[in-house]
């Protein structure tokens, strides 16, 4: 009785993994044009507002950078799909400065 238990189970734990592996965050395609900020217009607080807080944030001469990165989606499994995307903005007092928008294919 106790091995029949540990056998179910076992068997549910591995379907459960396998059907999680096949969850997908995905938004479906739009036809929108890409989301393309204003040099000297765009502030921090709408940056943030669109993507959410930064996966890194660095501070050197020319201003603060702001990067955000979906590397850790490559980590899902049965994401045959993945394409790597990052985006790195740079603000002067707080007003976007540049930015670096990296796509892959």
């Amino acid at each position: 009785m106790k091995h029949r238990a540990i056998k179910t189970l076992f068997i549910t734990t591995l379907a459960a993994l396998l059907f999680c592996g096949c969850v997908s965050d995905k938004k479906p395609a739009t036809t929108a044009a890409p989301y393309r900020p204003e040099i000297g217009v765009t502030t921090k607080q709408e940056i943030q507002q669109r993507f959410g807080e930064p996966n890194v944030v660095s501070v050197g001469p020319k201003g603060e950078a702001w990067s955000y990165s979906n590397v850790r989606d490559a980590l899902i499994p049965f994401n045959f799909g993945f394409k790597l995307r990052q985006h790195t903005f740079l603000f002067t007092d707080g007003v976007l400065s540049d930015f670096v928008i990296t796509q892959g294919k």
